[in-house]
């Protein structure tokens, strides 16, 4: 299963152990590994932090980590998309760490941004492309909808760049370790977080139109009411959507909220 959903199995011991030595984990910490695979990453959570779970999609793989890790790691067979942390302990901020899938990079990332208040910090890792617009600055083709969300919730940064011949099969393409430190509080006041992430969403839907234009075609509003936003904001309606920073976004979304 893992070459056919795009995964790549990390083969390099010194690389898995220098990705749980940057997640820092404390006697205490509850830790959460993303996709378990083959256990690269896994044999090096057995004598960190005080509980240990294992999420891994393939059966057969989740029957494997099971019989190498139990009891002193719990190995949970399901979709991580599926996984509410607050349910698996309402109590606790995890650390999240993990090779990613390639074919779903982004919609665990999302769920993480969705999971951010039962989350610490995560170190996880993907492409380096992926990288790059999860860690983009405004003003440039990397920044989209993902840099948006993920600097709501964290601080992104890349914290090791990984060699193709650290994975079976090597992959055609550079991967990245990137760590997110997530807020106890965002860093901006958004009003309403589903106006805000349907705002972010609509306007990078069609980011080469005109911020008015895009907004207006992406059904956020009526063109009088989106152009009431900008000019609420003091946003000119001309700039386009990779422009905008955070507190921008924040003060549409606010804006958005109370206006017409």
């Amino acid at each position: 299963m893992g070459r056919r959903l795009g995964q790549h199995w990390l083969c390099d011991r010194a690389v898995a152990a220098q990705i749980i030595d940057l997640l820092r984990p404390a006697p205490d910490d509850g830790i959460l590994e993303i996709g378990g695979g083959r256990g690269a990453l896994t044999e090096h959570l057995a004598s960190r932090g005080s509980r240990r779970v294992v999420v891994e999609l393939d059966r057969g793989l989740a029957a494997g980590l099971r019989m190498r890790f139990a009891p002193g790691i719990e190995v949970l067979a399901a979709d991580v998309l599926h996984l509410s942390l607050a349910e698996l302990d309402p109590e606790r901020r995890w650390l999240v760490v993990g090779n990613l899938p390639y074919y779903a990079t982004s919609p665990i990332l999302l769920w993480l941004c969705q999971q951010w208040r039962q989350v610490e910090r995560a170190l996880v890792m993907m492409q380096l492309e992926v990288a790059q617009r999860l860690t983009a600055e405004p003003g440039g083709r990397d920044y989209g909808r993902l840099s948006v969300a993920v600097a709501y919730r964290a601080a992104a940064r890349v914290v090791l760049k990984v060699k193709p011949g650290s994975f079976v099969p090597p992959p055609a393409v550079q991967s990245a370790v990137v760590r997110l430190d997530f807020y106890r509080q965002p860093p901006v006041a958004v009003g309403s977080q589903p106006r805000f992430e349907a705002l972010v969403e609509a306007g990078f839907r069609f980011r080469r139109k005109t911020l008015a234009t895009a907004l207006t075609m992406a059904g956020a509003g009526p063109r009088a009411a989106v152009e009431g936003w900008l000019a609420a904001t003091g946003i000119d309606p001309r700039r386009r959507a990779e422009t905008l920073e955070l507190a921008e976004w924040a003060a549409l979304s606010r804006a958005a909220e109370t206006g017409p």
